[in-house]
This record gives structure tokens, sequence and C-alpha cells, in this order.
């Protein structure tokens, strides 16, 4: 994989009452963050498999040790999702990176091979999209172009079940190509944990 491809790991700092809070109404917010926590290290072991440049951005200020030093730890900036998603990518495009991936932390079915596969699909395509059950996704990857990512995560609806669609749509009105990866379930509640437990992680 090219150095000039970055992957972007989104992700909140693990502490109680801070993460999966849907989930922790009902399981309470230790057993949610235990989930969590266990979601993030998976994360971790994506990232670290991955032959890019590797960043994570947490929501405030915090570093672990638990990730291997090459992976640049930084902070999100912005008030609403997507304008943190864009100045990540602002700041990874003035580094030289020309292709980059951003996926959460609470994807369980992501994998390296997924990633490196949709930074590759950027040689070809404008856009790469991991689509979620719920009508979201959980990854999203593009050439670092503002006149395409900035429009993307300035004019979605990021808690609408429309998400996915909405983006493909002004996909298609802009000329840009695309391609989708599988579809994965993210954690949000205890019947997505049930699921995943049993071992349903993709359509």
């Amino acid at each position: 994989m090219e150095w000039e491809t970055g992957a972007i790991l989104f992700a909140k700092v693990p502490s109680k009452g801070r993460v999966k809070t849907r989930l922790a109404a009902q399981i309470g917010d230790i057993g949610a963050l235990e989930v969590y926590r266990c979601l993030l290290n998976r994360a971790f072991l994506v990232l670290c498999e991955l032959r890019c440049r590797r960043f994570v951005f947490w929501d405030q200020e915090w570093s672990t040790p638990l990730i291997e030093h090459q992976v640049k730890q930084r902070i999100q900036v912005g008030s609403s999702l997507g304008q943190r998603m864009k100045n990540a990518l602002d700041q990874v495009r003035s580094e030289g990176i020309s292709r980059a991936v951003i996926f959460g932390s609470d994807i369980p079915g992501v994998t390296a091979r997924m990633v490196e596969e949709a930074l590759a699909a950027l040689t070809d395509v404008d856009l790469v999209l991991g689509p979620a059950f719920d009508g979201g996704y959980y990854l999203i990857g593009c050439k670092t172009k503002e006149e395409i990512y900035v429009p993307v995560l300035k004019e979605m609806g990021w808690s609408s079940s429309s998400l996915l669609e909405d983006t493909l749509r002004i996909s298609r009105e802009r000329g840009w190509s695309y391609c989708l990866l599988p579809m994965l379930r993210d954690i949000d509640t205890l019947d997505d944990l049930e699921e995943w437990i049993s071992g349903v992680d993709t359509a």
C-alpha cells in the first residue's frame, strides 16, 4: 500500500457514561464500557495491520500506549460529526495523503482487508462507502479533494436513517464514481450485541 494513503480511526475515549449510551440504557454503564473497550481493541488491531499511514482521532484529549508508536494520535475538532471528519481529512491532506478512509470504532465486522480494499478502490473511484444496517455507513473513503469530501460531510444529516441513500444520491448528481463494501452492523443496542455474539455480522 502506498504511503500517500491513510486510514483514520474515529474513536471516543473509553470512559464510563460516555460510550454506547443506548446500549448502556439496557445493560448499564459498566457493561456498555466493557463492550466498547472490546470493540475499540478490535479496531486497534485492524488499524495496526494496515500498510499505510495510520491515525486515531479521539473525541477529546487522550493518548494510549496500547497502539504502536507509528500510529499517530490526534484530536477531533468541530461541533458536528461531519465537521470533525472534514477537519481530519483537511489535516491528513496537508500531510501529503491523497486517498483516505475513515472508519468507526464500534463496527466489529470491519477487517484490515476491507480497509485496504477501500483504499485500493480509490485508485479508480472517487468515493467508497461501507453500508450499515441502520441506513448509515461505518466507513467512508475518498480522494482527498475538497470538491468531493466537503459537500458530503457538510450536507448530510448524520443521524438520518437515509444517510447512505442521500450520500449516493448526491454522488450521482455530481457525477462521482463510487463503490460499496459489504453491509455490516454497528453495536448500538442489546439486539445488535446479541446478533454480533451469534456471529451474524453481515447481510
